[in-house]
């Protein structure tokens, strides 16, 4: 026992020798500025902001840190960064500008206030900051210059009508209304809610016949009819529906007949927000009512919706599935599109989606994607003829139904030079005399074949260098699933997939990649904000020229007490759009004129699918028929729809 006691006592004189060096390999105390980013923005509306002092290191010692608006500071940060703020003078204050730190203490926070209403007057544009920095601390602590200088950014909010309008048809019984749902938007999010008041201004029915051309009529008292309580953009949301009624029998006269007209046009307008700086966009949302006996109007026909869960399991489709579609006069296609062996490819009725049969697909080669993407062509003769590709690297398999949809497809073996070629493609052209363009996912380069009476051929003319395939040069980043779109009669085609968006003309020069094919060069311009868009499809009908496309609703999540509620990439759109004479013509900007929008995610606007799509992409595919055009359009994990324009 006498030997165990002095054992212990040993040990603790040793242990009471030893010094505490815990904090050796920490770094001495220091203080710096709390954010993610330089450039914090808040909303004006907010009416404060926190401003947090952070104290790392040992936290052995006490300290205070006084804050302080430098705009030398930012001038510092424009010159380096090449940014163009400019300090907010004199409309706010601190709740204190010195804060202090027990040893123990790690962060300490003030508030800037200040006067929404005030301030939202002499926002100029989205550069206003208060620069605020560490500008005095205690002795012994040093302050960390890497994080010296937070840039609030005071942000004003403009609320405008998200697109330029769109066209229905008015209905034809009295008795009978109409809706439309109009989005408006908010282009940056507010911390409460934004109550929004449409109207109507006939004054601007005169500029839009003298702009279009048009002697377009408006719309008879009563006929739109607009809440009077508005519409609500919630904290947070940057978008809200207003639903119009479209009361039909405002239409009719005393003695029971429709009024004559051919087209009313509607110039809605926001007319006041209740939050008095909001910036208010002079942009017009123009409806256009044809009557119902005049003009072509565009219907839904059925849908097929993800809002409770993924639309296509009914089908036997698994999850991302969905990633193309074709279409012809009778059925709606659909490939089992997703890794594996699985050859399947299933056809939906365009006139009763509970109608459904499995194309024939034997013969099938097994790839990476065994049945990847397919498309209806025109077999040269004015019938419709369903084709399709797997993908797979080195060669991918393409297939031809030139016997129907009941036989066994023509099987096809194409070389390519990248990962997963025949991912997705797009056909120009006729099976008689077509080309083919496959862009490879991941890669630079897009791959043409020529097809000349059923059959892929070596041409000899300076584009095609006597090979079967040649290969097209994009710009580096050019990757995403997507395709080549082209315009009629014309070099110009449009680029889009899921990361990217450019108009594309082929060039005649062209650079070696060093696998014994040519790549031709390609001048580039860009079409900002058409990434997620897929399937342009140019159209004739009744003497007018349309183009429809679908697209997904990119808007920033939306956000409730900091939890993502849903993201607006859950909703995504059919658009039909007036044909101007080319894609740049047609598509950029303000020179689009919309014909015609509906939801894909559910019959309006303000649905939301159940999930976002794993891997966006979609599709469009119109047939025009003698007496009416089909248009299928889909995207991915939201929704399937037909519609018909007649």
């Amino acid at each position: 026992m006498k030997k165990s006691i002095a054992i212990i006592a040993v040990l603790a004189l040793a242990t009471s020798c030893i010094e505490d060096s815990r904090n050796n390999n920490m770094v001495d105390d220091s203080l710096s500025l709390v954010y993610d980013e330089v450039v914090v923005p808040v909303s004006v509306y907010a009416g404060s902001q926190k401003v947090t002092v952070l104290k790392s290191g040992k936290g052995a010692k006490a300290a205070t840190a006084t804050l302080a608006v430098s705009p030398e500071a930012m001038e510092k940060y424009n010159t380096a960064e090449e940014t163009a703020f400019k300090a907010l003078q004199a409309h706010y204050s601190f709740s204190g500008t010195t804060v202090s730190f027990q040893p123990s203490e790690v962060t300490k926070s003030v508030s800037l206030t200040w006067d929404p209403a005030d301030v939202s007057k002499v926002i100029t544009d989205g550069n206003n900051v208060i620069p605020v920095v560490i500008s005095e601390k205690s002795d012994g602590i040093e302050i960390n210059e890497n994080r010296n200088l937070v840039l609030l950014n005071i942000l004003n909010s403009t609320v405008s009508l998200a697109s330029s309008g769109s066209t229905v048809v008015a209905k034809e019984q009295a008795s009978e209304n109409g809706e439309v749902s109009v989005k408006i938007g908010l282009d940056n999010v507010m911390p409460k809610d934004l109550n929004v008041k449409l109207a109507i201004d006939n004054s601007l029915v005169s500029v839009y016949n003298e702009e279009k051309g048009t002697s377009y009529i408006k719309s008879p008292e009563g006929y739109v009819q607009i809440p009077s309580e508005g519409a609500t953009i919630k904290a947070g949301s940057s978008d809200v529906f207003c639903n119009l009624t479209l009361k039909t029998s405002a239409l009719f006269k005393e003695n029971g007949q429709m009024m004559d007209f051919k087209t009313i046009v509607v110039p809605l307008i926001i007319s006041a927000t209740d939050e008095a700086g909001v910036i208010i966009s002079d942009k017009v949302y123009y409806l256009l009512v044809n009557s119902p006996f005049a003009g072509a109007g565009v219907s839904r026909v059925w849908g097929r919706y993800s809002t409770e869960g993924y639309w296509g399991a009914a089908y036997g489709l698994p999850s991302g599935a969905d990633r193309n579609l074709a279409l012809d006069k009778d059925w709606v296609y659909l490939p089992y599109a997703v890794g594996g062996a699985v050859a399947k490819i299933t056809a939906i009725s365009v006139n009763d989606p509970a109608n459904t049969r499995e194309v024939n697909t034997t013969g099938f080669v097994t790839g990476t994607i065994t049945t990847a993407c397919v498309r209806t062509i025109d077999k040269g003769d004015g019938t419709r003829m369903l084709i399709a590709s797997g993908a797979a690297e080195n060669s991918f398999a393409f297939y031809a139904w030139e016997n129907g949809i009941d036989n066994p497809p023509t099987v096809f073996s194409l070389e390519c030079t990248w990962r997963r070629g025949g991912d997705r493609f797009e056909y120009h052209g006729t099976w008689k005399d077509g080309v083919l363009y496959v862009h490879a996912y991941q890669g630079r380069f897009a791959t043409r074949y020529k097809v000349e009476n059923g059959t892929f051929v070596s041409k000899e003319d300076g584009s095609f260098n006597g090979t079967k395939r040649t290969l097209v040069n994009m710009t580096a980043g050019d990757t995403g699933f997507g395709g080549f779109h082209q315009y009629p009669g014309q070099d110009q085609m449009v680029f889009t997939t899921s990361d990217v968006s450019a108009f594309i003309t082929m060039k005649s020069s062209y650079v070696d990649p060093g696998d014994g094919q040519k790549a031709w060069e390609t001048a580039r311009e860009e079409f900002p904000g058409a990434d997620m868009t897929w399937g342009y499809r140019t159209f004739t009908y009744r003497g007018e020229k349309y183009i429809a496309y679908t697209a997904i609703d990119k808007d920033d999540d939306l956000k409730e007490d900091g939890i993502t509620t849903y993201t607006t990439k859950q909703r995504a759109r059919l658009v039909i759009v007036r044909d101007k004479g080319s894609f740049k013509a047609s598509l950029l900007g303000d020179n689009k004129d919309i014909f015609f929008e509906a939801p894909l995610q559910g019959e309006d606007f303000a649905a939301i699918a159940a999930a976002p799509p794993a891997s966006a992409q979609g599709d469009c595919a119109v047939v025009v028929l003698d007496d009416k055009v089909l248009i299928a359009a889909g995207v991915q994990g939201i929704g399937l729809s037909v519609f018909k324009m007649e």
